[in-house]
């Protein structure tokens, strides 16, 4: 059973579980010594922390900010319409020549849903951190706001719904109800903004961070790492090229036979030109700088065929020159994945819940404004244009799940 059918199984027992406690407990709230209330729901479990607090002193945001946390919906409707709709139009061609096989190589899944990120084990605590940050931001945006504009907060939370880490503010709705209009829009596109800004933190902080780089490290270049020496699940052998040479993991290949190589494209073109018994000069360099050279007898045939099997594992990662070591720093590569990945999700989450979606930040916004401008309510009133955004979310991640499942 492999890593991806585990994580599966386990999406399936934590769901099932969860929906058969919240049939059993009928939705009520569980209290533990009057610290924590639970409440079960389908396909989730809601943790009640807060207490709540009242809006005794509010201030309204002025009609500044106010346009500016408005703005926000408009700006991500425009981002998903613009940005993600063509680029999904493009994704699926490219898919369709991939699966009929008239050319090209697999398209990069361009909306991957969250139980398949447990695929690439490497991502997943950058994952959990980045979707914990942006229902957080988003969910304690909405509080604020609210107290801004005279609205009580009655509870507040954590939870799991499918596995995805949620966060949610209970706000006492006889205030919301009464408050006036302006304000109700506020608190609607908090959260919203909320993930806007948190996306654009995130990508100053990592451009300020690769502008800084050159100076500290060097010029970053890409290089080809060693990941994995494995004679077994590789050669299929118990002794392997790899292993008689005395190649290691978290190494980098400078050069093959003084051709440098900086992309594992380059890697894979210089390697099939090798052939059966023939010799191999590599350069290899730990992360600090330190290189030797490391000769390889292509002894090892891959399988039945003719072509020679070395037992490594290769994988391309960010690296640096300088004087002309070439060398890894690992945090900075680190660093980097999850400033990607805080990025991608708060966009996501943004455009997200900007469109119209039935549950959306931004139905809820448009179903406020729908009585003061006719055109919006002639739009969006019957739903459709709802309906039309969930199948193109659902093209999408069905489309990217087929090539994560089938590669």
């Amino acid at each position: 059973m492999n890593d991806l059918t585990l994580v599966l199984l386990a999406f399936m027992v934590f769901v099932g579980f969860t929906t058969l406690l919240s049939l059993y407990t009928k939705g009520k709230q569980i209290s533990i010594k009057g610290l924590l209330r639970l409440q079960m729901a389908v396909g989730g479990i809601l943790i009640f922390i807060g207490r709540g607090r009242k809006a005794l002193n509010p201030k309204p945001l002025g009609k500044g900010a106010s346009i500016g946390l408005r703005s926000s919906i408009v700006v991500g409707m425009l981002l998903f319409y613009l940005f993600f709709v063509p680029n999904l139009i493009k994704f699926a061609g490219s898919f369709f020549n991939y699966v009929t096989q008239k050319g090209g190589p697999a398209p990069t899944p361009i909306a991957i849903p969250v139980p398949l990120l447990f695929k690439f084990t490497d991502l997943v605590p950058y994952a959990i951190i980045s979707i914990a940050i942006a229902v957080v931001a988003h969910e304690l945006m909405h509080a604020i706001v609210a107290l801004r504009e005279g609205i009580s907060v009655k509870s507040w939370g954590v939870g799991l719904y499918f596995l995805i880490p949620i966060a949610f503010v209970e706000l006492d709705e006889e205030e919301f109800n009464n408050a006036p209009p302006r304000s109700k829009q506020n608190v609607i596109a908090a959260g919203i903004f909320a993930n806007a800004l948190v996306s654009l933190i995130a990508l100053a902080v990592a451009l300020s961070i690769i502008n800084l780089v050159p100076q500290v490290f060097g010029e970053p270049v890409r290089v080809v790492t060693i990941q994995e020496v494995d004679c077994e699940s590789i050669c299929n052998t118990s002794v392997c090229p790899a292993v008689v040479s005395g190649l290691e993991v978290n190494t980098i290949i400078e050069s093959v036979n003084n051709t440098k190589i900086r992309s594992l494209d380059q890697l894979v073109e210089v390697l099939s030109n090798a052939t059966l018994g023939s010799n191999l000069v590599l350069n290899i360099c730990d992360y600090n700088g330190a290189c030797k050279e490391v000769f390889i007898s292509l002894t090892v045939p891959r399988g039945n065929t003719s072509r020679p099997c070395i037992g490594i594992g290769f994988s391309e990662s960010m690296g640096f020159e300088k004087n002309p070591t070439l060398y890894v720093v690992p945090w900075f590569a680190s660093m980097m994945l999850f400033m990607d990945m805080l990025v991608s999700i708060n966009l996501g989450l943004f455009m997200l819940n900007s469109i119209p979606l039935y549950l959306t930040d931004g139905s809820l916004f448009l179903k406020h404004i729908q009585t003061k401008y006719q055109v919006i309510h002639r739009v969006f009133s019957s739903r459709m244009i709802d309906a039309i955004n969930i199948v193109i979310l659902v093209i999408a991640i069905t489309l990217s799940s087929y090539l994560l499942l089938a590669g």
